[in-house]
């Protein structure tokens, strides 16, 4: 019977001959299949969708930081959305109409 100390000495010889022989033929296969360029990143893997979702709540807390803690209500937001129904020069004046539709949440010392 073989001691353990020998079983684990050939395993990792054979790890380190199979990593040898990967990295002999790498270029090679490389040459006979190609790979095809992907630009896909590691942000959109692991979040997927939910990125969506995470920068429009970071934008929405940056918009109330920078307002100095004016922020619009569901039902403001709501009005917009039914009143949008094309994109036109009211784009431009996207800043002013906010201003118009905010309620103030942060005055509350009084």
């Amino acid at each position: 019977m073989h001691n353990p100390r020998s079983i684990i000495l050939l395993i990792i010889l054979g790890i380190c001959i199979e990593f040898t022989i990967a990295t002999a033929l790498d270029p090679f296969m490389q040459q006979i299949f190609p790979r095809k360029a992907t630009s896909v990143d590691l942000i959109h893997v692991l979040l997927g969708n939910a990125r969506e979702l995470l920068a429009n709540h970071l934008i929405k807390k940056a918009d109330v930081y920078f307002h100095a803690g004016y922020y619009p209500s569901i039902f403001h937001e709501a009005a917009q959305a039914r009143s949008r129904d094309h994109l036109h020069s009211e784009e431009y004046d996207e800043h002013a109409q906010r201003k118009r539709n905010v309620i103030p949440i942060k005055n509350l010392k009084t």
